[in-house]
């Protein structure tokens, strides 16, 4: 469960975060281990939003967090790169420029979004830490403000605008240019012309204005690398059109492939259905045969059958014609008997 915790660099989310983890118990994480968690699980970033998850936006006056921001980078445990003050303003990098970062998270439309002002955070922290337990629904909290003890990061917190070097009458002119719609739209007051800018020379103003050229060399190389993107967007655009179409094509020959497997399948099921009928003939054959054979046996034996028959049919006729001249012979002898004379015998 992720509770988003969101601003512009150095607008006092490392307060809001003490505040939250020492007096309501939460518990700072990473955004990959977080979603996984079952417990409320506390986020820092300072990107535009990922999704509408509830949220506290930070916000604070936009000269002193783009200032502060700039002092931060300046630290030799930040440095990277000697960091331009003219770039921040204009939004050359990470995290964008403070007005664009506040459009993005726009956390006076946003759901479930609590804003805090940090300059309210810091004259009134017990009704701003009402306005927290009121938003996570806590119980059982109290005020301690930031004199809770703040972590070493910060560099002075202030509300106030202190006159600084580095902010020269030209940085603020480009800064009002950009962000001055903003700043009166959150109730910030503008700049005394008099009494809100350290003294500058002709070398501060001389840095500024070759700060200014590099960074207008640097947007035009932006635009090129922009334009150079477009194209190579635009070609690879085609090429992905392209190989949609190819991929429809494909997806056509495998239409086509399974059609032709199905018929396959068909006809190897016909072949093996005849398979089956043949195998079924040759052995219907061999029944058959061996069936002739025994046809073939018993009609030899019906003959040699007969044969005997007749043989023996044969006997019993001359058999039979013997007995009938015996019987002839015997009648013939019973009629001489009777034909002749008697004797007397004295």
């Amino acid at each position: 469960m992720i509770l988003w915790l969101a601003s512009y660099p150095r607008s006092g989310d490392t307060l809001v975060r003490a505040i939250l983890e020492r007096r309501f118990g939460f518990k700072s994480g990473e955004r990959t281990s977080a979603s996984s968690s079952t417990d409320p699980v506390l986020v820092r970033t300072h990107l535009p939003p990922e999704d509408g998850r509830p949220a506290v936006y930070v916000v604070r006056n936009g000269r002193q967090a783009t200032l502060s921001y700039f002092h931060h980078l300046r630290r030799p445990a930040s440095r990277r790169q000697e960091p331009n003050l003219l770039e921040l303003v204009l939004g050359y990098d990470l995290h964008g420029d403070w007005s664009g970062h506040y459009r993005d998270w726009n956390p006076e439309v946003r759901p479930d979004t609590l804003v805090l002002r940090f300059e309210r955070l810091i004259a009134q922290p017990e009704e701003e830490i009402s306005r927290i337990a009121h938003f996570l629904a806590a119980r059982d909290y109290t005020c301690r403000g930031p004199a809770c003890g703040g972590p070493p990061c910060f560099r002075r917190g202030e509300v106030r605008w202190a006159p600084d070097a580095s902010w020269s009458p030209e940085i603020e002119e480009v800064f009002d240019m950009r962000h001055g719609a903003l700043m009166r739209e959150l109730g910030y007051v503008p700049l005394d012309p008099a009494a809100d800018f350290a003294p500058t020379d002709s070398a501060s103003r001389a840095a500024f204005f070759r700060d200014l050229d590099a960074f207008a060399r640097r947007a035009r190389a932006a635009r090129d690398s922009t334009e150079t993107a477009a194209k190579l967007r635009a070609i690879a655009q085609e090429r992905l059109e392209l190989l949609g179409n190819l991929d429809i094509a494909a997806q056509e020959r495998l239409r086509e492939l399974s059609e032709l497997r199905r018929e396959v399948e068909v006809r190897d099921d016909a072949i093996a259905a005849l398979r089956l009928a043949a195998e079924g003939t040759r052995v219907f054959e061999a029944a058959a045969h061996r069936r002739m054979a025994e046809v073939e046996t018993l009609t030899e034996a019906l003959r040699e059958m007969e044969r005997v028959a007749g043989e023996r049919l044969r006997v019993i006729l001359r058999l039979e014609g013997d007995l009938l001249r015996k019987d002839r012979f015997l009648r013939f002898l019973q009629r001489c008997f009777r034909s002749a004379p008697r004797r007397v015998v004295p």
